[in-house]
């Protein structure tokens, strides 16, 4: 799905702001790239701190976006062989 990555990372982000009492400007919600499954990490760090290099698994150009059935508007992504 285009954005999965984004929208998962922010989906946890506003969990932990809305359930767990974080202060947004606490959390970055990042997308560290393509891997061959679902991660999501959590750093905790200080104020001023960058956030963590992006450790993707998966080489962009091995990637291809494609759509799911004709059924649904949704896309998923997939790794080429």
């Amino acid at each position: 799905m285009v954005d999965e990555a984004k929208t998962k990372a922010n989906r946890a982000k506003d969990y932990l702001v809305r359930i767990r009492g974080i202060k947004r400007e606490k959390i970055i919600a990042l997308d560290s790239g393509y891997r061959e499954s679902f991660m999501v990490e959590l750093f905790i760090a200080d104020e001023g701190v960058d956030a963590p290099t992006p450790r993707p698994t998966v080489d962009a150009n091995q990637v291809e976006i494609i759509p799911l059935r004709k059924t649904r508007s949704r896309k998923e992504t997939s790794v080429k062989p």
